[in-house]
C-alpha cells in the first residue's frame, strides 16, 4: 500500500517541481510562466476526481476548499463590473491557480506520509535555490542586485525575501529534532542561516512581520518550543553581528553617487559564506552534544528553566536597548508615523529595515477610498490601478496597493475579503484541531509547513506577493500540505484504515 500511495503522489510531486522551476523566471510573474503550472494542476485535479482517487477530507478542509473556489469564482465574476475585464480575467485565472494548488495538496496526495515528503521537497528546493544564489553571488554578484539589494531569483526584492524566509522555520524545526543524523541537523542550521542572511540582504521590511508571524505558528503548533526559539534567536544574532559587511552594497548605493561594485557585493558574499560555515560547525557541535548527553530529569528541568530565563533576559535586553536607541517611545512612534505619511522613497537610516518611509501610505489611502466607494462587491479585479493614477500623490508607476487585505477590499469588496478570510480561518481550524495527540515528528512537519505558509501570507499583508505566483504558490501549497497532514486520516470505502501512507 505504501508503494502504491507513493506512486499516486508522483503527479503532485511533479507539480511542486514545476512550481519551483517557474520561480526561477522572476518568480513566475508573467502569465506565460505560471499558466502552464495552472493547466497542469487543473488537469491533475480532473484526472484525480474522474478516477475516484480524491482523498477524503475533514469538515474544516471542505469549508476551506469551498471558500477558496468561491473566492476564485467571485474574482472571475467581477469582470462584469471591473474597469478592465481583461485584467479581471487574468486575476481570476491567478486565483484559480492558487485554488488548484491548494486542492491538489489536500485531495490529490494520498496520505500524510506523502504530503510530508512533498513538503520536505518544497523546502529542500528553496534551500537549493539559496545555495545556487550564494554561488552566483560569488561568480556574478552584480547581476543579482538592484539598488544594492538582492533581487534574484524572484525578480523582486521583497518576494525574494519571502521566498528564502519561508524555509527558515521548517529548517529550524529539523535542526532541533532529536534522533536525526547530526550532520543533517547541522546542515539544517547552516541552511536556515543562509536563507535568513539572503532575506536580510534584500533589506525587505515586510519580512520582519513575516518571520515573526511564522515563528508564532511554529512555536504554537510544534514541540521543542524553547529549543526552536533559542536556535532561531541564535541565527538572527549571527546575521546581526555581521550586518556591517552584509550591507556594504546597500550602503554604497544609499551613500552614492558611485555605482555598486563587485567588491561591495563580494563583502556581503564572503561574510555570508563565513556565517554559513560557522553555523554548520556550531550546529554540528550542538547536535552531537544533544545526542550524546544523557542528563537526569532534574538536570533537564533545570536546563529548561535556565533557557527560559535566558530567552526572557534576552527579550528584555532587546526591548531595553530599543528604548535607549529610540529615546521617548511616544516621540519615536510619532516620528515613524510622520515618516510613513511623508511618502518619501528613502531613509537616512543605516538599514532600510529601520525606516517606515516609502509610498505605502499613498497606496493604502487610495485603496481605502476605493473600498468606501464600493464596499460590498468592490470595484472589480484589476481596477485599483485606474483609481491610483487619478488620485496618487507620488510619481511612482504602480498598479496595486501592496497589501493583500486592502487589495481584496478595494477590488473584491467585503464578499471577496470574507471568502478569502474563511479559507484561511478554516485551514487554521484544521491545523489547530489536528495537531493534538500527534507524534513529535508529525507535529514538526505540521508546524514547519504551516509556518512556511504563514510567512508568505503575513508578508502579503504589507506587500504584493500575491502577484508573484512562484512565491505565493509555494506558500499556499505548504500551508495546505500542513493542514492535510493534520486532518483526520482517510478511511477507504472498504473500511481498511490508512495511516501515514501504510496499511
Amino acid at each position: 500500500m505504501s508503494d502504491r500511495f507513493t506512486v499516486a503522489a508522483a503527479p503532485a510531486a511533479l507539480l511542486a517541481v514545476l512550481l519551483l522551476a517557474a520561480t526561477l523566471f522572476d518568480g513566475a510573474f508573467d502569465v506565460r510562466h505560471w499558466a502552464p503550472v495552472a493547466l497542469f494542476a487543473l488537469v491533475l485535479l480532473a484526472a484525480t476526481l474522474l478516477a475516484g482517487g480524491a482523498r477524503p477530507v475533514s469538515r474544516p478542509i471542505k469549508v476551506a476548499l469551498a471558500a477558496i473556489w468561491g473566492f476564485a469564482a467571485w474574482t472571475l465574476l467581477s469582470a462584469a463590473w471591473a474597469e478592465s475585464p481583461a485584467l479581471a480575467w487574468e486575476g481570476g485565472a491567478l486565483a484559480v491557480l492558487y485554488a488548484a494548488l491548494v486542492t491538489v495538496a489536500l485531495v490529490a496526495v494520498p496520505g500524510p506520509r506523502q504530503m510530508n515528503m512533498i513538503g520536505a521537497g518544497l523546502i529542500g528546493g528553496v534551500v537549493l535555490l539559496a545555495v545556487v544564489t550564494l554561488l552566483r553571488m560569488h561568480a556574478e554578484g552584480t547581476e543579482l542586485f538592484v539598488a544594492g539589494r538582492l533581487d534574484s531569483p524572484a525578480g523582486y526584492r521583497n518576494a525574494t525575501a519571502a521566498l528564502f524566509a519561508l524555509a527558515f522555520w521548517p529548517l529550524i524545526g529539523l535542526a532541533v529534532t532529536r534522533g536525526r543524523n547530526p550532520s543533517l541537523r547541522a546542515a539544517a542550521v547552516a541552511s536556515a542561516v543562509l536563507c535568513l542572511g539572503l532575506a536580510f540582504i534584500t533589506q525587505s521590511r515586510g519580512v520582519i512581520v513575516a518571520l515573526a508571524a511564522g515563528g508564532v505558528v511554529a512555536l504554537v503548533l510544534g514541540t521543542e518550543r524553547i529549543r526552536r526559539a533559542f536556535l532561531g534567536a541564535l541565527a538572527l544574532a549571527g546575521v546581526l553581528v555581521l550586518s556591517g559587511p552584509l550591507l556594504v552594497a546597500y550602503r554604497t548605493f544609499e551613500d552614492g553617487p558611485g555605482p555598486v561594485t563587485s567588491s561591495d557585493i563580494a563583502s556581503a558574499t564572503n561574510a555570508l559564506t563565513f556565517l554559513v560555515v560557522d553555523a554548520f560547525i556550531v550546529g554540528l557541535v550542538l547536535a552531537l552534544l544533544d545526542g550524546g548527553l544523557r542528563a537526569s530529569v532534574d538536570n533537564l528541568a533545570r536546563a529548561r528553566r535556565i533557557a527560559v530565563v535566558g530567552l526572557a533576559i534576552g527579550a528584555v535586553g532587546l526591548f531595553a536597548g530599543a528604548i535607549l536607541a529610540a529615546g521617548n517611545p511616544i516621540d519615536f512612534a510619532r516620528e515613524k508615523l510622520g515618516e510613513f505619511q511623508a511618502v518619501e522613497s528613502r531613509s537616512a537610516d543605516f538599514s532600510r529595515i529601520l525606516s517606515t518611509g516609502g509610498q505605502r501610505y499613498d497606496l493604502w489611502r487610495v485603496a481605502a477610498e476605493e473600498f468606501s466607494g464600493a464596499p460590498i462587491a468592490g470595484e472589480g479585479e484589476g481596477s485599483y490601478a485606474f483609481a491610483y493614477y487619478l488620485d496618487r500623490d507620488t510619481d511612482r508607476n504602480l498598479s496595486n496597493p501592496h497589501s493583500l487585505p486592502l487589495r481584496l477590499l478595494a477590488e473584491l469588496g467585503i464578499v471577496g475579503a470574507l471568502l478569502f478570510a474563511a479559507f484561511v480561518v478554516a485551514l487554521g481550524v484544521a491545523l489547530f484541531r489536528g495537531v493534538r495527540g500527534r507524534t513529535v515528528l508529525t507535529r514538526h512537519a505540521i508546524a514547519g509547513l504551516a509556518a512556511a505558509g504563514t510567512v508568505v501570507l503575513a508578508q502579503s499583508v504589507v506587500d504584493w506577493i500575491w502577484f508573484v505566483p512562484g512565491v505565493m504558490g509555494i506558500g499556499l501549497f505548504c500551508l495546505a500540505l500542513a493542514a492535510g497532514i493534520a486532518s483526520p486520516r482517510p478511511v477507504p470505502p472498504s473500511g481498511a484504515s490508512v495511516a501515514d501512507g501504510r496499511r
